[in-house]
């Protein structure tokens, strides 16, 4: 066996040369636009177009090809580790399906999910969001059935966090929240998305308060986004780890 002097790189068993190290560098650029395109349509920005590089197979794999993708793949589990999930709300359509569209269209980026209070549930069979989830719930005026809202209440889990949506009807948040909050803190919810007054609301209650006996291991928010049919008001929901950011919007 000869052994290589200092400094030189034997190359690979079969390979020929100044070729394997240019299919090492062809392989490196498409599992780049590979794992960037998977990595886009992760987020669901469908709003920008990216050519899939899926054709674009590797011809021939060198050390440096697969260090340099084990790089970038740690590097996009790094981003989608720290990235957030963006919700965004309506309530109060009141057959203002359009009011909707519009207010999807104006987001730089689409949103992980949809979600509803109720009030105008039917409109959103008009709606077209692609792979989009939808989450709703039925309001007090949902009188007819809807493929989304089949119920007054649901809960949802993301993030760690405990997310209660209902119409607030049934809580009486026209006169007051009480109820609503009480009932939050029994069901653990640490994110409360209701509708019904047509006002935008955000309201915070510190972690370590008493609500019924119940003392909050964390911040309650309770929001409304508005009526999305009569004055063009939505909200967004951005979750990141523990970091929970409400807004407010409008047309």
């Amino acid at each position: 066996a000869v052994k290589p002097s200092r400094g030189h790189r034997p190359e690979l068993q079969g390979s020929d040369g100044p070729t394997t190290r240019l299919g090492g560098v062809f392989n490196t650029v498409c599992l780049i636009f590979w794992r960037q395109t998977v990595f886009l349509y992760a987020k669901r920005n469908t709003k920008r177009f990216c050519v899939p590089f899926f054709f674009f197979s590797p011809i021939c794999v060198d050390k440096r090809g697969v260090a340099c993708y084990n790089i970038i793949d740690a590097y996009i589990g790094k981003l989608k580790r720290e990235a957030a999930m963006e919700f965004l709300i309506f309530s109060d359509s009141h057959g203002s399906a359009q009011n909707m569209t519009a207010a999807i269209d104006r987001q730089i980026k689409m949103p992980d999910a949809v979600l509803f209070l109720g009030d105008g549930a039917r409109d959103l069979d008009r709606l077209f969001l692609c792979d989009i989830p939808i989450w709703a719930v039925r309001g007090n005026c949902d009188w007819s059935s809807s493929d989304y809202a089949d119920k007054t209440e649901r809960t949802l889990y993301f993030e760690g966090h405990t997310i209660l949506l209902c119409h607030g009807h049934e809580w009486g948040v026209k006169g007051g929240m009480g109820a609503l909050i009480a009932h939050a803190a029994e069901v653990g919810a640490d994110i409360v998305l209701f509708g019904h007054t047509h006002t935008p609301t955000l309201q915070t209650i510190a972690a370590g308060e008493q609500v019924k006996g119940i003392t909050l291991t964390r911040p309650m928010y309770l929001f409304n986004p508005g009526s999305i049919g009569y004055e063009g008001s939505f909200g967004t929901l951005t979750l990141k780890g523990e970091s929970v950011l409400l807004s407010h919007g409008k047309l």
